[in-house]
Order: C-alpha cells, then sequence, then structure tokens
C-alpha cells in the first residue's frame, strides 16, 4: 500500500512540475526577444502612436498585474542607451 501511495506522489510531483513550468515558460506565449513592457499609464495615445513607428508588428496596452510584473522596481534599459 505504501509503494502504491509513493508511486502516486511521484506521479503527481511531476506533473505539478510540468503544469508550473509550462505556466511560466510557454503559457503566455510571447516572443521574449522582439517584446518591450514600458512602465507606463495605459491610455489609448501610447499603443496608437507605437504602431505608427515602422517595423512595429503590433502594440497592446495592460495593467501591469496582467503580467505579473507589478512588483519590480528595477528599470529596464536597451544596450544602446
Amino acid at each position: 500500500m505504501q509503494f502504491i501511495f509513493l508511486i502516486g506522489l511521484i506521479i503527481g510531483t511531476a506533473t505539478i512540475y510540468r503544469q508550473t513550468s509550462y505556466a511560466l515558460n510557454e503559457g503566455l506565449r510571447l516572443k521574449s526577444d522582439q517584446t518591450v513592457l514600458i512602465a507606463t499609464a495605459c491610455s489609448t495615445a501610447l499603443p496608437d502612436r507605437i504602431r505608427a513607428l515602422p517595423g512595429v508588428p503590433a502594440a497592446a496596452c495592460a495593467q501591469d498585474s496582467g503580467l505579473n510584473f507589478g512588483n519590480s522596481n528595477g528599470g529596464w534599459r536597451l544596450d544602446n542607451g
């Protein structure tokens, strides 16, 4: 009986690990290499102006809690300034 319980715990642990890994890495389905996050007030003017830039396929505006970035206090800087 203990062996069956142990097998169940191992399978449950593996399932939870895989689901957590998926949710943290693949669940958002964002191309993070070409994504820029700007911490500012959400208004319609900013995404409209960004969409007007050449080479920008899409722009969106969301609250910081939607992407779970609400607790970050650091700034972001591009390599070229």
